[in-house]
């Protein structure tokens, strides 16, 4: 664990070395491996515009990570962790890698790409400048709010809220063929807000729908997608198809002006399917039987 644990700036001289004057820490190479941790407000770490790779990063609300037009790699050690700072830097970007999650919870205005390469990214406060990508097999999640156009690859994941809630997109979201949308409906259920730029969807095969229950699902239309005040692409009911169900319904897919919605209809109990069909035997037995008499 490498944690920054004053009021102290750790400025990234070289690729790997860092030169600072906080006492607990000697200056040097900084493994990729390391996980780094920021645990005080008005602490910083200062990539001075070169590249680096973490195992993970960590902080708390108050500090920061000054990016310049470098690169940050962080995930690598798979673990879980929040950010909870600002990431800045004219030109700077941020690579996620590693199967855990990486929260970012701050106001974070970095201008270079966001990378999701593996895991998750939840985004809980914003990503104010940033263009992002989502690769196959990785995911993007969270409450917040993405101000650059979003990219999710065929076999990425985009998981709106946190068990469930809302993510809003105000600068465009393309959504590949053979992407996945995972929601959780129910009571209070998860909402794609696409605010501005372009809501576009595949220009061959489809995306993927999975479902789960946040307590309280029933029959009912379930609004998915709302892309009021973004300009429609190629998108449609049809670019949409079903994965992972909750069991018991039968569902319909449609588009109501800028709402993309899902119309979940209750299948009959097999009890009472098997009632209604003896019910109509019986009527239809009767019927002819009084047409019978002479």
């Amino acid at each position: 664990m490498f944690a920054v644990q004053t009021a102290a700036l750790l400025a990234l001289n070289t690729n790997t070395t860092y030169a600072s004057p906080v006492d607990s820490f000697t200056p040097g190479s900084l493994p990729t491996a390391t996980a780094v941790n920021i645990t005080a407000s008005g602490a910083a770490l200062d990539l001075n515009g070169y590249t680096q790779t973490i195992g993970s990063l960590a902080g708390v609300a108050g500090s920061n990570v000054y990016l310049g037009s470098g690169r940050l790699t962080a995930g690598g050690d798979n673990t879980s962790t929040t950010f909870a700072g600002v990431i800045s830097g004219n030109g700077g970007s941020l690579v996620k890698t590693g199967g855990g999650v990486f929260t970012l919870t701050g106001l974070n205005t970095y201008t270079g790409g966001t990378f999701v390469n593996a895991g998750t990214l939840r985004v809980n406060g914003s990503l104010a400048n940033t263009a992002v990508t989502v690769a196959s097999g990785a995911t993007l999640g969270g409450s917040g709010t993405i101000g650059g156009p979003a990219t999710f690859s065929s076999g990425a994941h985009l998981a709106p809220g946190n068990s469930p809630g809302t993510i809003t997109f105000t600068g465009g979201l393309a959504l590949e063929g053979g992407m996945f949308l995972d929601f959780e409906l129910g009571t209070t259920s998860d909402l794609i807000l696409v605010t501005g730029g372009t809501l576009s969807g595949p220009t061959s095969g489809t995306i993927t729908v999975n479902l789960s229950n946040s307590g309280g699902f029933t029959a009912g239309t379930y609004t998915l997608i709302d892309a009021t005040g973004a300009t429609l692409g190629s998108i449609g009911a049809t670019s949409f198809d079903l994965g992972v169900t909750i069991a018991g319904y039968t569902y319909t897919f449609a588009q109501n002006g800028d709402l993309f919605q899902l119309t979940a209809t209750a299948v009959p109990e097999p009890a009472t399917t098997a009632a209604l069909s003896g019910l109509a035997i019986v009527g239809f037995a009767i019927f002819r039987r009084r047409r019978a008499k002479p």
